[in-house]
């Protein structure tokens, strides 16, 4: 029977009059001494994984206050088109009705996802009764009306994933199956939540990381590991002090919808030939400004190190000792053991950092990293991979990650200077085998002097690049990118031009990435 836990909490996005009828059906049928619950949302269909602003805020609210934090949710609710790419990472069980057995193929990666063919809404009522644990065998049949007296209005939560997963509880003592209480209308209080900027400040500093949200269905781990790493965050390192948050940040719409509608989640990498082009910068840059674009929204974003030849780069995150590598994680991967604790969850909303072991110094297999990539994909909807400073082959561990990552990008950003060698780079890596076919884009750091960035060797070398990219989006040289690492605030808050230009970045990626389909 799906999941371990005896107490479930049902969540009816069903369409009326089908959402009482079910929600009426599961209740008649409840064990109560498992303290389980069915509770209808008003919020249906896929509008209930997309609230966004003060809606979603409110939602937050109602659900840490109405879902108890030992119970299992699950969600009923009907196919509509592009709902499968909202599934990814969900820690919750999902029954959805389907047209036709052709849909199947669109939920396949879901294991949590449950399909039931079917155009009947309260079909999917009697398969969560045969199929969770929480009901009586001899389920009574339908009780008219049994969902009367239930608020007309309840809000159901925005999948945010920032929280830790539940772990199994022990088995709770026989309750009686609770009634939520009603509750006063929030939906002619409120604005149009498609109206709001997909902006959220971060959570208050004064919440425990083990303490459960609409959040915790996008987590992955233990309560109590991922607590622990909250509670205990220590003076942050360089790359943390890129992804740090200090003021609100406002991120055009257009970046979390595009992001939203991307299926599979897209691959990013940022190689480089040479260093000293700003390629972590840009990753972290562009990590963020993803972050901030899903902060009110289901998804999430990751950002992954695999400069195993530059791990200091990374290694002075300091994050906590609880916290998994991606050396830890491959591991787990390659050999069947319990994962390690969740990412580090950033400061920026809802990105989470993977960093690399300071030891690390050995390629993965390709296929381990297919895999790895492959787990990510199930829990976030956007992945950036900061890559060494290597030509893509299998000569040196360096170049075989590059090699290995590449095979799988699905857009490859290339940073630059106008330094005539980094640009030379950029053509030599346009040039190795791993880049055919690929979607390419170059982030270009355009120098002060004019006579540089105006020279003819200069002017060419660009055209030439320009020609086998997508786009070339400039970005300003400016010493406030140092300053931003020696101050320890966020790139993007240490000069709006920096901002803008790193959002202009990413908003050519992620359009790239629609485009292509």
């Amino acid at each position: 029977m799906p999941g371990s836990l005896s107490r479930y909490v049902f969540l009816s996005l069903l369409p009326d009059p089908a959402s009482p009828q079910a929600v009426g059906m599961l209740q008649a049928a409840i064990d109560p001494t498992t303290g389980s619950a069915a509770v209808p949302a008003p919020v249906r269909g896929l509008m209930f994984f997309s609230a966004r602003g003060a809606v979603a805020r409110e939602l937050d609210g109602w659900w840490e206050r109405h879902v108890p934090e030992d119970a299992r949710p699950v969600i009923l609710v009907m196919d509509e088109p592009g709902l499968e790419a909202h599934l990814g990472g969900l820690d919750s069980e999902v029954v959805v009705g389907i047209a036709n057995e052709a849909e199947r193929a669109r939920y396949a990666r879901h294991a949590h996802a449950h399909l039931v063919v079917t155009n009947d809404p309260t079909a999917l009522a009697e398969h969560a009764i045969e199929a969770f644990p929480c009901f009586r065998r001899d389920a009574p049949a339908v009780v008219e009306g049994a969902a009367e007296g239930r608020p007309s209005v309840l809000f159901m939560p925005r999948l945010q994933p920032r929280a830790p997963a539940r772990v199994a509880p022990p088995p709770p003592p026989p309750v009686p199956v609770p009634v939520p209480e009603a509750e006063e209308s929030l939906t002619t209080a409120l604005p149009d939540p498609f109206t709001e900027l997909s902006t959220l400040a971060p959570l208050p500093p004064e919440r425990r990381g083990d303490e459960l949200s609409r959040a915790s269905l996008f987590a992955d781990g233990t309560a109590r590991a991922a607590a622990a790493a909250t509670e205990a965050r220590p003076r942050l390192g360089i790359v943390s002090r890129l992804l740090v948050r200090r003021r609100r940040i406002v991120i055009p719409r257009e970046i979390g919808d595009l992001v939203l509608g991307l299926h599979p989640p897209p691959l990013v990498v940022v190689p480089a030939r040479k260093g000293g082009v700003g390629k972590t910068v840009t990753a972290g840059a562009v990590a963020q400004v993803i972050g901030y674009a899903l902060g009110d929204t289901t998804g999430s974003a990751a950002i992954v190190d695999q400069n195993i030849g530059n791990p200091d780069q990374w290694g002075r995150l300091d994050i906590p000792a609880t916290a998994g590598t991606v050396r830890q994680l491959m591991a787990a991967l390659s050999s069947g053991l319990e994962l390690p604790p969740t990412p580090a969850w950033a400061k920026t909303p809802a990105l989470g950092v993977y960093p690399e072991d300071r030891a690390a110094a050995d390629a993965y297999p390709p296929g381990l990293i297919q895999r790895f990539v492959q787990h990510l994909r199930e829990r976030h909807v956007f992945l950036v991979v900061d890559l060494p400073n290597r030509l893509p082959d299998y000569t040196t561990a360096e170049a075989a990650i590059c090699a290995a990552y590449l095979e799988l990008a699905d857009l490859v950003i290339l940073p630059t200077t106008d330094d005539p060698s980094a640009l030379l780079g950029v053509l030599e890596y346009l040039d190795t085998p791993s880049m055919r076919g690929k979607l390419v884009m170059v982030s270009y750091i355009v120098s002060t002097d004019r006579q540089l960035r105006s020279h003819h060797v200069v002017t060419d070398l660009l055209d030439e690049i320009r020609k086998r990219v997508v786009a070339i989006e400039t970005v300003p040289k400016s010493e406030k990118a140092t300053l931003a690492i020696v101050k320890g605030v966020s790139i993007l808050d240490i000069s709006p031009k920096l901002r803008d230009a790193y959002i202009r970045v990413t908003r050519t990626a992620v359009r790239a990435l629609a485009a292509a389909g």
